[in-house]
């Protein structure tokens, strides 16, 4: 997972206080936080830190919008797939996906499924406290 906004391995305690922010399922995946979200999306699926997804991150992406949606994911049907939304993105294929193309499509509704990403359902404390609340005291 690379978060950062460089092309560091790791990110600051102030990026990741933002990226917890940012899952929270209140905050709105249109208007103002659109951009916030969709960057931190993009940066989650850039395996390499390098500022662009490949491939094989563009598929990640899609498998992960699919199990979102409770659709079962086939690695034939989803390279298909991966190739058709790809067009998406440009004129023509391009080997790599860069934020400014994301950006811009996700933006533009042409490419759907991502507002469901990068969201924490529930917050694991209180999933923890739940349990602490039925687990029998010693």
């Amino acid at each position: 997972m690379c978060m950062c906004e460089e092309s560091q391995k790791f990110i600051s305690f102030q990026e990741f206080l933002l990226c917890i922010y940012f899952m929270q399922p209140q905050i709105q995946h249109g208007g103002k936080m659109a951009e916030h979200r969709c960057r931190c999306i993009y940066r989650f699926y850039d395996r390499s830190c390098g500022g662009h997804l490949v491939f094989e991150d563009f598929l990640r992406m899609l498998s992960d919008i699919k199990k979102n949606k409770g659709q079962l994911v086939e690695r034939e049907q989803l390279v298909t797939e991966a190739k058709k939304s790809a067009k998406l993105f440009g004129d023509h294929p391009q080997p790599q996906l860069t934020l400014d193309a994301f950006l811009e499509t996700v933006g533009q509704l042409k490419f759907r499924g991502t507002s469901g990403l990068y969201r924490m359902h529930e917050k694991p404390w209180m999933v923890n406290l739940k349990r602490g609340r039925e687990s029998p005291g010693y």
